[in-house]
């Protein structure tokens, strides 16, 4: 004890909570934050681009709604493969640390990460259907500057990020110390960080913005199939093929034309 106070002087010891809390502060970064952002930009950035490069595209798109389930489908993947695996992981490094109650974090930890991968997955789709040969790095642009930069500007544009309602929502879930709660409320610069509101506002919040990006995809999403290369001299007119209607009575046939040549001299 006495080689303690030496080193440490009268500094009070960590408090139950405030481990708990600073476990919790490091499980949102790494899981929610890292973990499952990665996971739905690795499996709903390329959805697009993955079905141009097979050449499927051609044949799903153009098929009742198959735009929308196609991309429904990519989404529900996304979702399910994040979030099992942020929640597996939680689950198997609770155990090995000292927490207190590990129960109260892990269901604070699993809810964000479910979050996390359904606001995300929703971004990382709609920006890879606007941007399909370029979803990766528009995506990881976007992170940096919006999700990373721009939440944590005081501002009130801070507010349509989707680590802002994150945040906010681990401020309130986790059970932090009196005294630093307190300090927290008392500085201006967290009135801008946290919201104030309640946790079914932060969600609604998220869902809405979620809902919004889902119902963007499929509009922006590229034609079922149609390019038409620009004419030079000397080269061969180009061929544009037309996906099959649903009324032609072959679904797999294809119709191509050669537009008329019309070179100068």
């Amino acid at each position: 004890q006495r080689r303690a106070r030496q080193v440490y002087g009268d500094a009070r010891p960590c408090l139950p909570e405030e481990i708990d809390a600073a476990w919790a502060r490091a499980f949102y970064m790494l899981v929610p934050g890292v973990c499952t952002a990665l996971g739905v930009l690795v499996t709903a950035g390329p959805a697009v681009a993955s079905e141009l490069e097979q050449r499927s595209w051609v044949y799903l798109a153009p098929r009742p709604h198959g735009i929308f389930w196609l991309l429904t489908g990519k989404y529900l993947v996304a979702v399910e493969w994040a979030s099992t695996s942020a929640i597996a992981s939680v689950s198997l490094a609770l155990p090995l640390i000292g927490v207190d109650h590990p129960g109260r974090v892990w269901w604070s930890i699993a809810r964000l990460s479910v979050l996390s991968s359904i606001a995300y997955a929703a971004l990382y789709l709609m920006i890879g259907a606007l941007f399909p040969r370029r979803a990766m790095v528009f995506s990881i642009t976007y992170t940096v500057l919006v999700e990373v930069v721009l939440s944590l500007i005081p501002a009130i544009i801070n507010r349509l990020t989707f680590l802002y309602r994150l945040r906010s929502l681990l401020m309130q879930w986790v059970e932090l110390p009196e005294e630093g709660r307190r300090e927290m409320e008392e500085n201006p610069f967290f009135n801008y960080v946290f919201a104030e509101d309640s946790s079914s506002v932060q969600i609604l919040w998220l869902l809405g913005l979620t809902a919004a990006f889902l119902a963007a995809a499929p509009a922006a999403a590229p034609a079922p199939f149609s390019h038409t290369g620009p004419m030079t001299c000397g080269t061969s007119p180009p061929i544009t093929a037309t996906a099959p209607t649903a009324g032609c009575s072959s679904s797999r046939s294809l119709s191509f034309s050669v537009a008329p040549s019309t070179s100068s001299t």
